[in-house]
């Protein structure tokens, strides 16, 4: 059967539970190489989102103030 080559890259990780053989149970995450920094992000909303410079940081700074009331 042919593998999926697009769509969410994923890497699998070992779990400290075990299964009833007692192997390690295995998990998901996403792949590591996936990674934006805040820069790259705002920069990918600008140009695709028509966001001006500097609204991602403003909707993120209030994000964080009303979350820690």
């Amino acid at each position: 059967m042919p593998r999926k080559t697009d769509g969410i890259e994923f890497e699998l990780h070992p779990s400290p539970k075990k299964d009833q053989d007692g192997k390690p149970l295995l998990y998901a995450r996403l792949s590591s190489k996936k990674k934006l920094t805040f820069k790259q992000l705002e920069h990918y909303s600008i140009e695709h989102n028509h966001a001006s410079k500097g609204e991602l940081e403003a909707c993120f700074t209030k994000f964080i103030k009303s979350a820690s009331l």
